[in-house]
This record gives structure tokens, C-alpha cells and sequence, in this order.
């Protein structure tokens, strides 16, 4: 914590990015394995695809060095629908180097070295596309299975080193290195020229690779959090073995402190280590006969660490703000237009690692960080002004997405830097909705906002608080119109999968918020209302005899498909309406009702994490095998699921956990083409927390600490998913921004339709693309968490 309270004063108190560390990485550790046999790759005569020039030169070494330019057109229209919100790129171009159906199996590595020279950006990037027609084909139908991108560094050689031990190679055709024409970040005059030199490319086998699949652990090997363990919560390291074996708790000195024997789980090779008897907060290591761990925290505010990395990743991609060492101010030439006015839609942040803008994620992310504000100002921490400034960058951007009837700025997708003029080429429109849900969503933000500002900021608070009326307003007249049919405003918005149940939950906590805020009849009696339509939707008999209490959610009350969500989650709402009914109307008659609710699902919480692995990966949750008689429900919660979708889902249930009578229970959700569990676990743990909380129960703080823990360490591969947290975090795909400390990627992901994690090293969409939407349940965990 001294190392990074040092990098945060340096930084201006992060008005520069904070440094990479890239020592601590999965990439210098994979750098640092002994090879025991490489290969050179001949790249004969490549293929090129696009508007680019190929060729090939002998460096100072003798060896061939293959050069790849292009130019990124300044004034080309870009590929999309630009005038309803789609921009994708400008183009790409690409050199492909064939082979004659190799057997690569023997190697489990690709080395080569990059030299990129580009104009007009600062973070280059490359993609890498396997080919293989054998057993297995590769691209997959997803296109995503053999890609890989790598975040790259202008004007250096980069070293690039991508293990690939799961990956079909039994029959390699091609493999071809792409690179994507986003346009130039500053002004065309600055120049627009890419140039890449690619050399010493060759196949490697290594002492050791990283595992990339399944549950299992290597022999001896142990998976910890680096964030440290709560001192009056659950600590626990699950050991790789097949018996139990005895392991010591050391403190700083060295000295034993606990000393205990692994537990079998029933998962092959992985025992677990329960120290929890260790509470006294200290500097600590676990050790074995085989391995020793790093030393790690036992204490207090062990999250607030990663909380700042959050904030870090977060004003790295800020949209229309000039990040230094990143970007300029960017994207001056979006237009939002309706009844004859205009904007600019610039603002917020970024969505991921393209630079595509969602309104209600933005929203999202401002919601956290005034609860991280909050929760450090209760504390008298002067520090807490930091978080308040950047939610503060994204409630200006909520209130200037409005047009004032109801209309506002939704989204707009994004793949490239434009050149900030309006009336050239590449001018997008953003995408404007008169929407009930987005409008329900953003007046309780606004709501919320308002009262955290009422000391600070009271004008500004006053125009919140206008607005989340004003947009309630706005919600209720849209939503007697069209009720829980309104229809999706595009395929491409984060609100598109949302279910009654969730809708409902929504407008009963921004009602509760705005009577919080006003003391008015009105919205305690909205309140009240949705949540009674809410509660319709809660299963509180025995549907699934594993879950007899029920406590889940249906995605309306006709019970026919519980809610589920699979990329985009808002599992958290429901504790979030409960808790915040009972916080502003403890006296309401129906409010023993509420907490009857809550505690129903903090038991279904508890019962669902019962079945989790050693690990404390929280289960998706629970599906049954008719689900898909429901298809426009099922095509709501699945985006490009493809033909041959519902057989699919027969089989990934079949993979998961037989509950009898149709039942199946999933550690992973079932899903297609978007991939990667970070918002469903994060979601929940901010449920755990919220109920936790709420009810004064320890075991639902251990649940939602421990999806915490997950992602920093505590997981089968041994890795920190967040970047610059702990160690062993890997290169994420982060493309546009560039590599950022702090970055969360949309999470582990299972190989076809198996229930079990795979987290391979390659860099692709989505599962492994920064995204917005896990810092902001980050934060808004990390801070429910923080007493």
C-alpha cells in the first residue's frame, strides 16, 4: 500500500495513468521459462488482404524481418450504420503466412518480436488469428476461438510470447497477423502511417506453461488471494493435491502461527486450506513442504487498494477527457439530435477496450463511485474528493444525455478515433430513445447522487434532484403507454435483456430513492406498488426441490423462466430495492414483508454458493431444460446465439448439475457467443453485500468477498484478473485505450459447452476485453464491504 499511496500522490492524484508494473505479470513469468525446443517459422511468400504493402528485409542478425505498412485514410467514410449509432472502423488489413496443414502440437508457444511505427496514436495493437482444419476447426463459429491480440508499445521492439496449450493445432493452415484502421487521435496533418516489423517469429516448447482449463491445480502449486483476507471473514487457499497435507500460517518474522491439514473437496487435485482462525491483522505467508505463497495482508480495508486501480482504469477511459500518455479529447464529432437540437455525445467513459459509449453503464459507474465517495467521506478520509471528482465527470454526462422530454442520448457503438470535426466522414449519430427503463434507472441515480451532494454541492444537488423527478416523470408517462411491453430501443443496448422482474425492481428502488430525497406520498406509494409487482415474480414455494424455499427470481410473474443473466448483469437490484424500502419506510405496512423477501433470497444466496467450488466462484445459478419453449424470452437473454441454439442449451445444462425434474444448476452461465462471468458474479456479490448488510449476516459478507477474492488470485489459474493488482495479471484485451492498471476483463469463460473455467492466455472479445461494467460492481462491492 506505501508503493501505490506513493504512485497515487506522483499521479496527481491520478490525473496521469499509474504505472503497469509489468514485472508482476503472467507475460514476465511466461518470458522467463526455460524452452526446451523451438522451431523457426519460414514466412515464404505471405498473403496480404487490404490496402497495405508487404515486404520482407534481412536484419543486423541475418534474419528475416517481415514489414507490414499501411495508412489509416483520413477521410474515408468508416465502415457501420453512422447514422444510427454504429462506427465500426476504417478497415483492416492483414498478411497471412500459409502452411501446408502442420502438426504443431508439439510446441506450445508462439515467440516473435513487433516493432511498430505508427502516427497519430500512442497504443498500438495487433491481432493474431490462428488456422487449423483439423480435429477441431479454428476460428470456431464465433470467430474467437485462435485470435489474440497484443497491447503493444509505439516505437520499441515488443517482445511477444502467447501460450497456447489448449488451442487445436493438430493440422495448422494459416496463421495471419491483422491490423485494424481506427483512425488517428489527433489531427490527420499529424500523420496517419502505421508500419510494423515482425521478426523472429518461432514455435516453442517450455519447461512448464500455465494452465488454462478446468478446476485442477499442478502439483504443489497454491492459489491465494493477493489481495489479502479480511481479518473477522472466511480465509481460505486451495492447494494443489490429490491428499490432504499439512500447511503453516508464518507471520513476519517468520514465526508459526497456525498450523492445520488441507480438506479434500471432491475436485480432483485441489485440497483447500482453512485459516480463518487467524484474525489478528499482520503480514502473513502460507507454506507447505512444497511451495511457500508471497506474503499477503490480514486486516482491514483489504479492497481499498484495488478500489483505487478501479478508479485508475476508469479515468483512463474517460471519453471526450485528454488522458495523458493516451489520448486527446476525443470524439467532439458524435451528434445526439432530436426535436431540432443537438449535443455533442462525448463524456463518461468508454464502454471496454473499444471505444463505444453506453448511457446507462455510464450511469452505472457514477452510482459506484459516489458509494465509494460516501462510504471514505464517513470515514473523514480527505481522499474520498478523488472518487467524488470522477463520479462527478460522469453525473454531468448523465444529466447532459437528457433532452428534456423524455428523450435522451442512449448509446452509440465505437471502434476508432474520429477526427472531431462535424461535417466530415466520419460524424456518428448517437443512438436517442424516449425509453421507461432508462429513464427509472437514471432518475434513482440522479436521486442518489443528489443526496450524497446536499452538503457538498447543494445547487448542483437541487438540479439532480430536479432532473430524477423530472425523468420519473418522464418514465411514468412512457411506461402507461407501453407498460413491460415497450419496445427494446436496439439490439445493441445494455438494457435490451432486461425482464419484468427487473424492470419492476428498478422503478420501486428509484421511487424509494426519490422519497428518500423529497419526504412525497407519491413515490413511497410507486415504491410500494412496483415492489409488490416485484415480489409477484419471487418464487417463494418449491418450483425446484434443491431450492424449496425458493428465493430466486422469476422474469415475470407468469414463472415460466427464471431470471438469468449471462454478459450485462443486474442480479444486485432486487437486495437493492429491498434494502432501500426498508432504509426509507420502516414503518410501512408491508415492509415485514420486504424483510421477509430479503431474508427468503439471502437464503437462496447461500444455498446456491453451497454448491460452489473450492474456490468460492459463486454458481450462475439454476435453469430448467424447457426454457427455450420461451423463445422470444431465450433470444432476449442470448445475442447471436446462432442457429442450432436451443439444442445447445440441452447440452450445456447436461454439463452442469442434474437438480432432477428438469432442474439443472450451472457454476457458469449458459451462453453462446458472449462470454465471460465477471458481471453475474459481481452482481451478486453486490447482493450478498446489500443483504449482508442489511440482515447482519457475517456468511453473506463471506459470499461477496469471496467473488472478490476470485478474481485476485483464488482461482485455478493462479491469476489476478485485475491488472496491476496482486501479481500474475495478464495482458487483457484492452486494444484502443491501451494496457491500463486497474482494467477488469468480462471474466473466465468455459470452452464450449463444458461448466468448467477456461481463461487461455490469448486476448479476444469478449471475455477477455476490459470492461467498464465490472469496476463499477468492483467499487460498489468494495464499498458495501467497508464498514
Amino acid at each position: 500500500m506505501e508503493r501505490l499511496l506513493k504512485e497515487i500522490l506522483e499521479s496527481g492524484f491520478i490525473h496521469r495513468p499509474l504505472p503497469l508494473h509489468k514485472e508482476a505479470s503472467l507475460e514476465a513469468e511466461t518470458a522467463s521459462r526455460r524452452v526446451l525446443l523451438r522451431r523457426e517459422i519460414n514466412i515464404g511468400r505471405p498473403t496480404k488482404t487490404g490496402e497495405c504493402t508487404v515486404s520482407a528485409h534481412t536484419g543486423e542478425d541475418g534474419k528475416q524481418i517481415l514489414r507490414v505498412e499501411a495508412v489509416s485514410p483520413a477521410r474515408r467514410r468508416p465502415f457501420g450504420d453512422l447514422e444510427h449509432g454504429d462506427c465500426s472502423n476504417l478497415g483492416m488489413v492483414s498478411v497471412r503466412i500459409e502452411f501446408d496443414g502442420e502438426d504443431w502440437r508439439q510446441f506450445d508457444r508462439l515467440y516473435f518480436r513487433v516493432l511498430p511505427g505508427c502516427e497519430g496514436i500512442r497504443r498500438p495493437h495487433l491481432g493474431l488469428q490462428f488456422y487449423n482444419e483439423g480435429e477441431e476447426p479454428i476460428p470456431d463459429k464465433y470467430h474467437r476461438e485462435g485470435f489474440h491480440t497484443v497491447n503493444l508499445e509505439n516505437g520499441i521492439w515488443n517482445e511477444c510470447c502467447v501460450e497456447m496449450p489448449s488451442l487445436p493445432r493438430d493440422r495448422v493452415t494459416g496463421l495471419e497477423f491483422v491490423f485494424s484502421l481506427n483512425g488517428t487521435e489527433t489531427l490527420a496533418d499529424l500523420g496517419n502511417s502505421m508500419r510494423f516489423d515482425i521478426a523472429d517469429m518461432e514455435l516453442q516448447q517450455a519447461e512448464t506453461v500455465q494452465n488454462d482449463s478446468g478446476w485442477a491445480l499442478k502439483d504443489g502449486e497454491i492459489a491465494w488471494c493477493y489481495s489479502g483476507y479480511e481479518a473477522e471473514l472466511e480465509k481460505r487457499a486451495v492447494i494443489g493435491s490429490d491428499e490432504p497435507c499439512v500447511f503453516e500460517i508464518t507471520d513476519e518474522k517468520g514465526k508459526t502461527v497456525f498450523s492445520g491439514v488441507t480438506e479434500k473437496t471432491g475436485y480432483p487435485h485441489v485440497t483447500l486450506a482453512d485459516f480463518s482462525a487467524v484474525t489478528v491483522p499482520g503480514t502473513y505467508k502460507l507454506r507447505t513442504r512444497y511451495a511457500q505463497t508471497d506474503e499477503f495482508v490480514i486486516g482491514r480495508d483489504i479492497w481499498l487498494p484495488s478500489a483505487w486501480k478501479a478508479l485508475n482504469f476508469l479515468f483512463c477511459e474517460r471519453c471526450g477527457y485528454p488522458v495523458p500518455g493516451s489520448h486527446q479529447s476525443c470524439h467532439r464529432d458524435i451528434i445526439a439530435r432530436h426535436g431540432g437540437r443537438a449535443f455533442v455525445f462525448n463524456g463518461g467513459w468508454h464502454d471496454a477496450g473499444d471505444l463505444s459509449q453506453q448511457l446507462i453503464q455510464s450511469a452505472e459507474v457514477t452510482y459506484s463511485l459516489f458509494e465509494m465517495y460516501e462510504r471514505l467521506k464517513s470515514r473523514n478520509d480527505p481522499k474520498a474528493y478523488r472518487f467524488l471528482e470522477e463520479a462527478l465527470w460522469g453525473l454531468d454526462y448523465v444529466l447532459k444525455s437528457r433532452f428534456g422530454d423524455g428523450y435522451r442520448a442512449t448509446s452509440v457503438g465505437m471502434s476508432m478515433w474520429t477526427q472531431g470535426f462535424m461535417g466530415d466522414t466520419d460524424d456518428v449519430s448517437a443512438r436517442v430513445h424516449d425509453n421507461a427503463y432508462e429513464n427509472y434507472l437514471c432518475a434513482g441515480i440522479e436521486a442518489y447522487a443528489a443526496g450524497c451532494l446536499a452538503d457538498e454541492d447543494p445547487g448542483l444537488a437541487r438540479s439532480a434532484l430536479n432532473c430524477a423527478r423530472e425523468d420519473f416523470g418522464f418514465a411514468e408517462n412512457k411506461f402507461a403507454v407501453t407498460g413491460f411491453d415497450e419496445t427494446p430501443p436496439s439490439f445493441w443496448e445494455h438494457s435490451y435483456m432486461t425482464p419484468q422482474s427487473v424492470f419492476s425492481a428498478t422503478m420501486a428502488w428509484s421511487a424509494a430513492l426519490l422519497y428518500g430525497q423529497t419526504n412525497e406520498g407519491f413515490y413511497a406509494g410507486r415504491a410500494a406498488e412496483y415492489a409488490r409487482i416485484t415480489l409477484e415474480c419471487m418464487e417463494k414455494g418449491k418450483a425446484c426441490g434443491a431450492f424449496g424455499n425458493g428465493g430466486f427470481f422469476w422474469r415475470d410473474p407468469t414463472k415460466r423462466v427464471p431470471v438469468h443473466f449471462n454478459h450485462q448483469a443486474r442480479d444486485q437490484i432486487f437486495a437493492q430495492m429491498l434494502s432501500e424500502l426498508i432504509r426509507v419506510l420502516p414503518d410501512h405496512p408491508h415492509a415485514v414483508n420486504w424483510r421477509e423477501a430479503a431474508q427468503r433470497h439471502a437464503d437462496y444466496i447461500k444455498k446456491l454458493f453451497g454448491y460452489a467450488s473450492p474456490y468460492g466462484m459463486m454458481p450462475a445459478g439454476i435453469y430448467h431444460e424447457r426454457e427455450t419453449d420461451d423463445m422470444e424470452s431465450f433470444r432476449r437473454q442470448h445475442l447471436l446465439a446462432g442457429d442450432g441454439a436451443a439444442e445447445e442449451y440441452r447440452l450445456q445444462l447436461c454439463n452442469g448439475k442434474d437438480l432432477g425434474n428438469g432442474w439443472y444448476l450451472k457454476q457458469f452461465p449458459v451462453w453462446f457467443s458472449f462470454r465471460g462471468n465477471n458481471a453475474v458474479l459481481l452482481s451478486r456479490a453486490k447482493a450478498a453485500a446489500i443483504l449482508g448488510r442489511l440482515l447482519e449476516d457475517k456468511a453473506l459478507n463471506n459470499i461477496a468477498s469471496a467473488q472478490l477474492k476470485w478474481n485476485i488470485g483464488l482461482n485455478p489459474f493462479r491469476q489476478s484478473l485485475m491488472y496491476g493488482e496482486g501479481r500474475r495479471y495478464a495482458s487483457q484485451y484492452a486494444v484502443l485505450p491501451g494496457e491500463m492498471t486497474g482494467e477488469l476483463p468480462v471474466g473466465v469463460q468455459t470452452k464450449g459447452a463444458l461448466d468448467e473455467p477456461y481463461w487461455p492466455q490469448m486476448n479476444n472479445a469478449t471475455y477477455k476485453e476490459v470492461w467498464t461494467t465490472p469496476a463499477a460492481r468492483w467499487l460498489s462491492t468494495a464499498a458495501e464491504l467497508m464498514d
